[in-house]
């Protein structure tokens, strides 16, 4: 690969990985749900939102999907060792999991379902913060918007950055700029299908996402 063709490259992904990296200003919510993904950034991260006090509850929702990537056991799993790993003072009752899903879909989905059957007290929120893998976030928001009609919505990816998300996938031998364009891709089709709240993307950002894919097929 030239220099010249790895820098349009980065450029360009980082353009649309910031459009894909949701986050919102934090306050006080009924829960945090950790959405399921290889990345452990993200129960790091909603450990820290309970420890400073924005939501009395987490939730951990994924069991072995696509971004698993080797986990060996259901990433809501991983997610509770990980946060009993950096809060041990977390008690094992503040924590729910959900570690059936596959898909985003269905990590709400078989949450909704979970606490209606085996925690009624938590059936419905007013406020929610969600955290998911930075490139994922809007998604998840969009999915989320779907089934969370009346609730207000906070997102709250774990801080990080393209650079940094770049080497964490090259860590596993995943390609970031492939997955940049295949989650817009979703976001595009998705809504006709019903899996998520219908949207519209920038036209700058569906251009950015066709000259980054010309690249990279060259």
């Amino acid at each position: 690969m030239n220099s010249d063709y790895k820098i349009s490259t980065l450029r360009l992904a980082k353009l649309l990985f910031d459009y894909l990296y949701l986050h919102d200003n934090l306050s006080p919510a009924e829960a945090i749900i950790g959405f399921g993904h290889f990345d452990q950034k993200i129960p790091f991260h909603c450990g820290k939102l309970f420890s400073e006090g924005f939501a009395p509850l987490i939730i951990f929702s994924g069991g072995i999907g696509a971004g698993s990537a080797g986990l060996k056991k259901p990433e809501a799993s991983v997610f509770f060792d990980t946060l009993n790993h950096y809060f041990p003072e977390i008690s094992a009752g503040k924590v729910l999991l959900e570690d059936k899903s596959t898909n985003t879909g269905e990590n709400i989905t078989f949450t909704l379902t979970m606490l209606r059957d085996t925690y009624p007290e938590f059936s419905s929120f007013r406020k929610l913060i969600i955290s998911a893998n930075a490139y994922r976030q809007r998604r998840v928001w969009l999915t989320c918007k779907k089934y969370f009609k009346n609730t207000k919505l906070i997102n709250s990816p774990p801080v990080t950055s393209f650079e940094e998300e770049l080497e964490m996938f090259d860590r596993i031998g995943e390609d970031l700029c492939s997955h940049l364009i295949q989650e817009l891709g979703r976001i595009r089709t998705y809504p006709d299908k019903g899996y998520i709240e219908s949207n519209v993307i920038p036209q700058d950002i569906a251009l950015i996402s066709t000259e980054l894919n010309k690249l990279i097929e060259r």
